[in-house]
């Protein structure tokens, strides 16, 4: 891992890890399209986008779930597995789609890259198309280590993941910070011993200050000031 420590603050991170969707890109478009879609397959008026974001976090099943929940079916089996099924499928073959960086994310990607911090996505999302999308995202670069879901570790807010993206670093937990929007990233982090920063523009169903960051952060401007504040 690039170590230009010299140039940094004594207490500033050698590594930042940040979670994907909600975090680092806003996918949000992307999957009130396919639940949409999916949706209206089965007869079903489609969400506003506004509440699809309500939705989000806890994976695809868990969406479906409360897509379901809203519309009084909850409890429709076999209407979940439809549109579960439907919506993984449709989810796998999409890609970045609609999908963005949130604003200031690239800058803050290229500055700590130039500082010499070394940078990994840590993201429930599935591992191989976690990498498709910051492929077409053109994101791949920045980062020296990529964790996404897959069947050899467990998922946040476990903290093999999280531990698994700083083994990739080089990094150790004390010199590390995990940048997230849910219970989930704050929660890995706690599990692994790693300081953490929320971000207020993701998708939480938790209010971004009640999640026990150490931190909390409504720009990405705001985040290298926040991150040298973690002493």
């Amino acid at each position: 891992m690039p170590s230009r420590q010299t140039q940094l603050q004594p207490f500033f991170p050698r590594a930042v890890v940040f979670d994907l969707d909600g975090t680092l890109i806003d996918s949000s478009g992307d999957i009130a399209d396919v639940l949409n879609e999916c949706l209206g397959e089965e007869g079903i008026a489609a969400f506003e986008e506004p509440a699809v974001v309500t939705m989000i976090g806890g994976g695809a099943k868990v969406l479906v779930e409360r897509a379901l929940d809203r519309l009084g079916r909850a409890h429709d089996v076999a209407l979940l597995d439809r549109v579960f099924d439907k919506f993984a499928a449709r989810y796998e073959a999409m890609g970045a789609g609609r999908s963005k960086t949130f604003p200031g994310a690239l800058e803050v990607l290229e500055r700590l890259s130039r500082e010499g911090v070394g940078l990994a996505i840590c993201t429930n999302k599935p591992e191989h198309i976690t990498r498709r999308v910051l492929d077409q995202l053109d994101l791949t670069r920045w980062f020296g280590a990529v964790i996404g879901e897959s069947p050899r570790l467990p998922r946040k807010p476990a903290p093999d993941m999280l531990l698994a993206a700083l083994a990739g670093l080089g990094a150790e937990r004390r010199e590390a910070v995990m940048i997230g929007d849910s219970a989930a990233d704050i929660g890995t982090a706690k599990a692994a011993g790693v300081k953490s920063i929320a971000v207020t523009f993701g998708y939480t169903t938790i209010p971004p200050r009640e999640l026990g960051a150490d931190a909390v952060i409504e720009h990405f401007s705001e985040l290298h000031a926040a991150l040298a504040g973690l002493a």
